[in-house]
């Protein structure tokens, strides 16, 4: 996980550091744990469960939901367990709920990237494992007693919650798949990380390598800092003024 190494400026000489990623932090550093409980004063349970929990919603409204992530148009309300290509074909559809099934089928088939320095998008519903919005945590680091918030790996690839972050670099593979049904005769291409594999037999790599460049579409920082006028009112109090800056 990462952010926040230290609390913001809230008090005189208590300074802002931007963490290096990853920073990982393990679950018994949850603030429902018995140990940190036990290690932290009433005061300064409050304050940094209180403080890293608002940065981290603050961060996960940012995200906005695109493709499969949208809530479902009314239209697959009431027709569930069929496919919107077939929706597409009922008689007598709407224009609206056209435009609106084509627009999902759209995204989700060439899911969208968000605008460079803006936070990026969510593509997968809120339940998945590996959606953006729900792998979002927020914890204490007891040698600091500082409030941790932020995102766990995705998979088993740490860099990803760096690169959204920060931007930078990243060498991928690439796979192939050729289905086997004879409408589909053209190769299907799949980029991933070094480590990592599309899964299922039906997926080869083809040895080519490839660096592409990401450039930075930070949320944590963002969220911090339009927190940081609550923040102050959270941390009144819990500290004693001779703890103020002490590492």
């Amino acid at each position: 996980m990462l952010f926040v190494r230290r609390a913001p400026a809230l008090f005189p000489g208590l300074q802002l550091r931007v963490p290096s990623i990853p920073t990982t932090i393990s679950t018994r550093y949850f603030f429902d744990r018995a140990e940190v409980k036990a290690a932290l004063t009433r005061m300064e349970h409050y304050s940094l469960s209180r403080s890293g929990l608002l940065v981290r919603r603050t961060a996960a409204k940012s995200i906005k939901k695109v493709g499969a992530a949208r809530p479902k148009l009314k239209i697959m309300r009431d027709n569930r367990n069929i496919p919107m290509a077939i929706l597409l074909k009922a008689p007598g559809l709407r224009a609206s709920a056209r435009r609106g099934l084509e627009q999902r089928i759209a995204e989700i088939k060439f899911p969208p990237a968000s605008p460079p320095g803006t936070p990026p998008f969510t593509h997968v519903p809120h339940s998945h494992m590996l959606g953006f919005r729900r792998n979002l945590y927020n914890a204490v680091d007891l040698s600091t007693k500082s409030a941790v918030a932020g995102p766990s790996k995705k998979g088993d690839d740490w860099s990803i919650v760096h690169l959204h972050e920060f931007g930078g670099t990243k060498t991928l593979q690439q796979w192939m798949w050729v289905p086997e049904h004879p409408r589909y005769k053209t190769p299907i291409v799949k980029w991933t990380s070094i480590r990592t594999s599309p899964g299922g037999g039906r997926w080869l790599p083809t040895g080519q390598k490839q660096t592409f460049n990401y450039p930075a579409r930070p949320y944590m920082l963002p969220a911090l800092t339009a927190c940081r006028p609550k923040l102050a009112k959270m941390f009144e109090g819990a500290f004693s003024a001779g703890r103020v800056g002490s590492p």
